[in-house]
């Protein structure tokens, strides 16, 4: 009672009994405050101690954030060497497929853009043959200021002309291609037979040439029925006209002339002979395709090959006899 008096606020009460009392008073109780938990460290440290862990987690968390970015940062990094790796890679194929491609004609040519294509029949030359002409151009080429004006045919593009069809539909292509395998696979009627150069001419006159050839001999009765065969069937398809077949002069075009400073050297090769070239055999017919690029290049390409059947020179003599 007399602490409770004096925690009133009487001061006239006060006194030295009074002062005792209250003190041990005051020292009981904060023991048992102690003791109960509410006096010393227990809230503050609780506090903290909930704030540290409460920032514990947090920098736990931020740390898992940071590791889980880290490594997407570093997934996304591996992801983008790979791709540079791979991209490094087709690059360096690329390059070396473009050192290849500049070796050989055709993969360089693949590249370019095709302006035009013209089909035609033909049969193909042995290498001999190119050989000797390709000789013969290097005699024309010696000429500087002579072959300044010619255009010297690639030995891979020489053959002898059969049927020219110019440019083709894929549709008529490919009914072209079934009716020459028809005419030489199903009716057997075309054999092998010998062909031999004989002499360069011109076309279309001495006079004015534009086109510088070497001509054919030896089996030329088999080489026309094999030409006419061939055209019939062009003409049986609409692709061609009968007046274009009216005048086959079988020939290998060696030049071309494109200006008249080249004449005079063209018409001193005219009508001399091509000594020393052995007969070569004409065992196949190719139907082929010419073509044209943006650079003006031209390419050949082969679409089909037709065999020609064997048989003895007489026996084939005979049947182009009856057959005409």
């Amino acid at each position: 009672l007399q602490f409770l008096y004096f925690i009133g606020g009487v001061p006239k009460m006060v006194n030295t009994n009074n002062i005792i009392v209250f003190v041990g008073a005051a020292v009981v109780t904060l023991g048992l405050l102690w003791k109960v938990g509410f006096v010393g460290s227990t809230p503050t440290t609780e506090i903290k101690d909930v704030n540290k862990q409460k920032q514990d987690v947090k920098e736990e968390c931020e740390e898992f954030t940071n590791e889980e970015a880290i490594d997407n940062i570093s997934d996304r990094e591996s992801q983008q060497q790979e791709e540079i790796t791979t991209c490094e890679e087709v690059s360096h194929t690329q390059q070396q497929e473009s050192v290849i491609s500049t070796d050989t004609r055709p993969p360089k040519m693949l590249l370019r853009i095709v302006t035009q294509e013209r089909v035609f029949i033909a049969i193909p030359l042995p290498d001999s043959v190119k050989t000797f002409l390709s000789a013969a151009q290097g005699k024309l080429r010696n000429d500087r200021k002579g072959s300044k004006g010619l255009s010297l045919v690639p030995s891979d593009h020489m053959h002898v002309t059969l049927q020219f069809l110019g440019e083709l539909k894929e549709c008529e292509e490919a009914t072209l291609t079934s009716s020459l395998f028809d005419l030489f696979e199903g009716m057997n009627d075309f054999r092998k037979f010998d062909l031999q150069l004989s002499t360069f001419g011109v076309f279309p006159s001495p006079r004015s040439p534009k086109v510088l050839w070497a001509g054919v001999k030896g089996d030329i009765d088999l080489l026309n029925h094999l030409q006419q065969k061939v055209a019939a069937t062009c003409q049986s398809l609409q692709l061609c006209s009968p007046s274009s077949n009216q005048s086959f002069h079988p020939h290998i075009t060696v030049a071309r002339v494109k200006s008249r400073s080249s004449t005079p050297l063209v018409k001193s090769v005219v009508n001399t002979t091509c000594d020393g070239v052995v007969p070569f055999t004409v065992n196949e017919v190719h139907l082929m395709k010419s073509l044209s690029f943006s650079k003006g290049s031209v390419q050949y390409q082969t679409i089909k090959r037709y065999q020609l059947e064997a048989l003895d020179k007489e026996d084939a003599t005979e049947d182009v006899s009856k057959l005409i």
